[in-house]
């Protein structure tokens, strides 16, 4: 699950998250959790670096996207159902708090 070409998506934007909704749009018997793992451990397994990359663990590369989920909520339809940009960013092990625009 990704885009990388306007030519192949309507997504300009190149919005994983709005993939992902579409997605789930068109197969409801697929669950955010399950896209969730499309996003991340399942390409992190395609390469070979599932121990590594995809997961958040001890000795693994962290680079991460964060945002405020309310507690009630599923993380994973919070996350992907948002169209809210993220409240900050750990790339390299650098976080990057964002400010709303």
């Amino acid at each position: 699950l990704g885009t990388d070409s306007p030519a192949s998506s309507p997504n300009l934007h190149f919005d994983l998250r709005l993939e992902a909704r579409t997605f789930l749009q068109n197969h409801p018997s697929c669950n955010p959790k399950s896209v969730w793992e499309m996003l991340t451990t399942i390409p992190a397994l395609a390469l070979g670096k599932g121990k590594t990359l995809g997961v958040l663990n001890t000795d693994c590369c962290a680079d991460w996207v964060g945002w405020r989920i309310p507690l009630e909520q599923d993380p994973f339809t919070s996350i992907l159902q948002s169209t809210e940009p993220a409240e900050m960013t750990c790339i390299s092990g650098k976080i990057t708090p964002h400010e709303k625009i």
